[in-house]
């Protein structure tokens, strides 16, 4: 984008067309066949042959098919093609229609999605490949500049954007529905389409908030342990241990993700014993998710959220850690 915006300063549109898939073909080459770069590679390749927006985007679709099929499936193949097709449904590039779409493919692949981060998609995608264009440009000059700092500031002002953020992972049939429902809103322009897609979203990021029974789930987080119970109509949860590692950041790689793809808002947690690899991530899940309580002494009884929970062998003194650790037995009340 930011190459051809530029070169059509100078010249005509077409030799522009040519010059920015020369250079297109050239840094694909370079970077080994990256799926982004043969992917815009393609685009432009077909946007040169091809009049028809719909042979053209079918043509594409095709091409990258046959070149990474396993992509099919992602985000790198599912947002560039679809916002083009909700384009060639409405005619014309529609805001509202791009952060619907894209906010369904964040619930279903993350779990969790920020709406202020989604309105600046499409502006910051701009400001990166401007910045991209001129450290291309750079690297070829026998002049130095230091864009790290620009770059560096760019992505932590990026990262450390904050709004309203909808949790929950819906599912596979909801998402279907809710596609279905921004395609045809698209193509007709009906607010009754676009009634059924808020409905829809409404009831799947509620859902945990319905769900009439408790659920246990034994979260992977490798060697140690973290269980989760889910509680009936309640976004609360128990989690006992929080598990740990001294390679990878087990909050922010496994339990945050997963307790926002489960639509639970805020945990009290009962940690065992202390050890690391049941006790290491309590720290930075507490720094960016809600914990309400944590519960690591033994007592007679505990009520965390209706629930009572009796600690069994209080009076115990082992010498081990493990030996010393909280064995809670869970009533739910039958």
């Amino acid at each position: 984008y930011a190459i051809r915006k530029t070169l059509k300063l100078f010249m005509y549109d077409r030799q522009a067309g040519y010059i920015t898939i020369a250079v297109t073909a050239l840094l694909t080459v370079m970077f080994g066949l990256n799926y982004a770069w043969v992917r815009v590679l393609v685009s432009l390749s077909a946007g040169m042959l091809m009049e028809n927006d719909r042979d053209r985007l079918g043509a594409e679709m095709a091409v990258m098919c046959l070149f990474r099929p396993y992509y099919v499936g992602s985000l790198s193949y599912l947002i560039p093609f679809g916002l083009r097709l909700l384009r060639l449904f409405q005619g014309k590039y529609n805001v509202l229609h791009q952060f619907l779409y894209i906010l369904v493919l964040d619930l279903y692949f993350y779990g969790y999605c920020d709406l202020l981060e989604l309105l600046l998609f499409r502006p910051l995608g701009r400001v990166g490949s401007w910045m991209y264009l001129a450290a291309l440009i750079m690297s070829f000059s026998p002049l130095s500049v230091n864009l790290s700092a620009a770059a560096g500031y760019y992505l932590s002002a990026a990262d450390k954007l904050g709004g309203l953020e909808i949790t929950g992972r819906p599912a596979l049939i909801a998402v279907l529905i809710m596609l279905a429902a921004l395609l045809k809103y698209a193509e007709s322009g009906r607010l009754r389409s676009l009634t059924v897609y808020t409905a829809v979203l409404a009831i799947s990021c509620l859902w945990r908030g319905l769900m009439p029974f408790y659920t246990v789930t034994q979260i992977d987080v490798g060697q140690g342990d973290a269980a989760l119970i889910s509680l009936p109509f309640s976004f609360e949860a128990i989690m006992i241990d929080t598990g740990g590692s001294l390679y990878r950041d087990v909050a922010h790689r496994q339990l945050i993700p997963y307790l926002k793809s489960m639509g639970v808002h805020s945990v009290s947690v009962i940690i065992s014993h202390d050890d690391h690899d049941h006790a290491g991530a309590l720290a930075c899940l507490m720094e960016d998710f809600p914990v309400k309580t944590v519960y690591r002494e033994n007592a007679a009884e505990l009520s965390i959220c209706s629930l009572r929970i009796n600690q069994l062998l209080t009076d115990r003194k082992a010498e081990s850690v493990n030996d010393n650790s909280l064995i809670d037995l869970f009533d739910i009340g039958r």
